[in-house]
């Protein structure tokens, strides 16, 4: 029986690890996109972070801290309703300066089809996290205890 090298994975710490996706994941597109220089892709990403990047960091470390003694169920709970509370935030700004610069119907408009864009963008995450956790409760590394308790040990037998 061979032990898996991080035994003490918790459905806590996987969600909390999760909320750095939606900026890792453009910046790592980012990166490739310039070194291979693939304009439209490295233009989309910096959009992405450009857009619902402080936004995000601001909403990610909040649910950071208020996750802290939180079960799975709230933590699956939370993540299925956080693009619905994240997506106007982004927008605000782009409504204040886009108000000033534009009419407001259009102004108004515009942030409510980005609003919806990230949403649907935040919902692509969430079901990746989702995913991503069913796969590694499915090889064991993560507790399934209801507290979101430490999994103490773990072995896998040996082919």
């Amino acid at each position: 029986m061979t032990a898996l090298p991080n035994p003490r994975v918790t459905a806590r710490s996987y969600f909390r690890r999760s909320l750095a996706l939606p900026l890792a994941a453009p910046a790592v597109l980012l990166i490739v996109g310039w070194v291979f220089q693939l304009t439209p892709l490295w233009l989309l990403s910096f959009g992405f972070l450009a857009y619902g990047g402080v936004p995000y960091l601001l909403f990610a470390l909040a649910v950071f801290v208020w996750s802290r003694d939180r079960t799975e169920r709230e933590l699956r709970t939370a993540a299925l309703v956080a693009p619905l509370v994240f997506a106007p935030w982004p927008g605000l700004l782009y409504l204040a300066i886009g108000r000033n610069n534009l009419s407001t119907h259009w102004a108004f408009e515009s942030w409510l089809e980005l609003a919806a864009i990230t949403c649907v963008v935040g919902y692509l995450y969430v079901l990746a996290a989702l995913f991503g956790l069913h796969v590694v409760k499915d090889t064991h590394a993560v507790s399934t205890s209801a507290e979101g308790g430490a999994i103490d040990a773990y072995t896998r037998p040996t082919p």
